[in-house]
């Protein structure tokens, strides 16, 4: 008699993801992390009177929340240089 025998966990399981989705993920994971700090920072920058800049009357501006994700998506980038 033949013996059969199970495929592994890992053969019935996903492919690994690739490299790329790895990073996707971990980006993510630290949007989610630090996306606090960087809307706590937004919030000081609103409440710290700052020079208009000369010549520009009226600025549109984002939301707070808006510039946090976009002082988050602008540096967390540095994290996978190198």
């Amino acid at each position: 008699m033949q013996s059969m025998t199970m495929p592994s966990r890992q053969a019935l399981s996903r492919p690994a993801p690739s490299r790329l989705q790895r990073h996707e993920l971990q980006f993510r994971l630290l949007l989610v992390a630090t996306y606090p700090f960087f809307l706590a920072a937004a919030a000081l920058q609103r409440l710290v009177p700052a020079r208009a800049p000369v010549g520009h009357g009226l600025i549109a501006r984002r939301s707070v929340f808006g510039e946090a994700k976009a002082m988050a998506v602008s540096a967390i980038p540095f994290v996978f240089m190198g």
